[in-house]
């Protein structure tokens, strides 16, 4: 299968011996109903993330040779095949998957309670009107902010 060294086909596909043709049939019947929805859901994933234009299928190619070539910075299996995909995981980032929100659930992960906001604003404030002062203000009040940058 194409990709098959990141993308866990088991999870998107029936795969079956080319010998039993015959018997593809009844095995598909005798898969629960749960895990059809499964498997559509991640084949669904799969065609969105890496294979529904030209475009996407060049990139994916191109970073898993990326990931080939810098082994040390390789994205995770786990970010290649749960969402957002691959290729909206830059593992230059991190290489700690609980460093990405998304994955918190599959990992277990409680979020912390509080967060640091960064809030970057390119024209220099003039006035104490102005609506990125307001911003600025509102989220320092959060009792979850911790910090504001």
């Amino acid at each position: 299968m194409p990709f098959s060294e990141i993308i866990r086909w088991n999870t998107a596909a029936v795969i079956g011996d080319e010998r039993l043709l015959l018997q593809i049939p009844s095995t598909v019947r005798s898969i629960h109903q749960d895990n059809i929805l499964s498997l559509r859901q991640q084949t669904q994933f799969l065609w969105e993330a890496y294979f529904s234009s030209v475009e996407r299928l060049v990139l994916t190619t191109l970073e898993i040779i990326h990931d080939r070539v810098l082994q040390h910075a390789a994205r995770s299996n786990l970010m290649w095949n749960s969402l957002p995909g691959g290729l909206y995981s830059l593992p230059q980032y991190s290489s700690y998957l609980g460093d990405f929100p998304f994955h918190y659930a599959k990992l277990g992960i409680k979020p912390r309670p509080k967060f640091t906001a960064v809030i970057h604003a390119v024209t220099p404030l003039v006035s104490q009107s102005q609506p990125i002062l307001k911003l600025l203000v509102a989220v320092a009040k959060s009792q979850y902010c911790v910090q504001v940058d």
